[in-house]
C-alpha cells in the first residue's frame, strides 16, 4: 500500500487539503495518506475531515512538544521540522512518501512509490543552486544537495541508526549557520548518502529561470519536465494562493484548491501585488531557454 505523509497546521491547513485533493485524483492504488497536524483545535480540525471523507485519510493532532526548543527562520513555521521526528511519530510505519504543502500532483503517484530503493535511506530530488550552505555541510561547493519538499523516506533505516536523534543535534548545534531550515539539517546527515529520483517529480520554480545545461538536462528533457511534471511544487516565496503568483500551473493548484475549500479569497489583492505580478510575468518572459 502506498503510504504518504503531510505536515501542516491552521495557516497551511487548506493548502495541505489541496494536496490531498490532488493525491487522490491522481491515482487509482491502494493509499494511505497519514497528515500531522498542530497548532488546531479538534474542532477546528473536525471541519476538514468532513472535506474529504474517505477511508485512506488519517488526521493525527501532534503535540507540540516536539517543537518546543527549535526555531524556524525566514518565517517558516516550526512544524516542519517535524518531518525530522517522524520515525518516532509513527513507529509502526518503515516506509513513506512525505509531500510539502506547497505542491501539487499530477501523475499517479504509485509512480513514485514503486521508486523506493532499499539502497538509500532517504530518497529525493536535487536542488539546483543550493549550495550556500555546502560548507556547513563539509561539501564541495559544487556538490548536489536536494529539497526535502518531496522525499522518499526510510523510517525504519532512520530508526535504526537513530537519525532522528543526528537532525535534531544539527538543528541544535549548526542550524544557525545556514540559510534554511530542516532541508539544512536532512542535507548535513544524509550528504552524499542520498538517492536521487527523477527532476519531474519535484520540478520547483527555480527550473523555469535555469537552462536546461545548468539541471543537466537536454533542452527537450527540460521542456518535457514543465510541460508534463509530475509533481509541481511552488518552492518560491511567491505562491499560488497569492494575487501576485503568475506560476503557470496555478490554474491547476486553484482548481484543486477550490474543489475542496470553495472560492480562492486573496488577501493580498492590492497595487504592490499588481506590480509584483507584472515583475514575475516579466521574469517568466525573459528567462524562457
Amino acid at each position: 500500500m502506498i503510504k504518504v505523509v503531510l505536515i501542516t497546521d491552521e495557516n497551511y491547513i487548506k493548502f495541505t487539503m489541496t494536496v490531498i485533493h490532488s493525491i487522490l485524483k491522481s491515482t487509482e492504488k491502494k493509499i494511505s495518506i497519514i497528515c500531522l497536524v498542530t497548532n488546531i483545535t479538534e474542532d477546528q480540525l473536525a471541519i476538514y475531515r468532513k472535506k474529504i471523507v474517505h477511508d485512506s485519510i488519517e488526521f493525527l493532532l501532534v503535540n507540540d512538544t516536539y517543537l518546543e526548543n527549535i526555531e524556524a527562520k525566514n518565517h517558516v513555521s516550526c512544524t516542519a521540522y517535524l518531518k525530522i521526528f517522524l520515525p518516532n511519530i509513527l513507529k509502526d510505519i518503515d516506509k513513506v512518501i512525505f509531500l510539502d504543502s506547497d505542491l501539487v500532483v499530477i501523475n499517479d503517484i504509485n509512480r513514485l512509490w514503486v521508486q523506493f530503493d532499499d539502497s538509500y535511506t532517504i530518497q529525493a530530488i536535487w536542488n539546483p543552486g543550493y549550495n550556500y550552505d555546502n560548507h556547513v555541510f563539509g561539501l564541495a561547493h559544487d556538490q548536489e544537495t536536494f529539497n526535502s519538499g518531496v522525499m522518499l523516506m526510510n523510517l525504519g533505516e532512520m530508526r535504526k541508526n537513530s537519525d532522528s536523534k543526528k537532525l535534531l543535534e544539527f538543528v541544535n548545534e549548526k542550524n544557525h549557520l545556514t540559510k534554511l531550515n530542516d532541508q539544512a539539517a536532512f542535507n548535513a546527515v544524509y550528504a552524499q548518502k542520498w538517492g536521487s529520483i527523477p527532476l519531474d517529480w519535484n520540478v520547483q520554480y527555480s527550473f523555469y529561470f535555469k537552462k536546461s545545461s545548468e539541471l543537466k538536462l537536454t533542452y527537450h528533457e527540460k521542456k518535457k519536465i514543465l510541460t508534463h511534471p509530475s509533481i509541481v511544487h511552488f518552492t518560491s516565496n511567491s505562491k499560488p494562493w497569492m494575487f501576485r503568483n503568475v506560476h503557470p500551473y496555478k490554474p491547476f493548484f486553484i482548481e484543486n484548491y477550490q474543489a475542496i475549500n470553495g472560492k480562492l479569497i486573496y488577501d493580498d489583492k492590492n497595487l504592490i501585488s499588481f506590480f509584483k505580478k507584472i515583475k514575475e510575468y516579466s521574469k517568466l518572459l525573459i528567462c524562457k531557454e
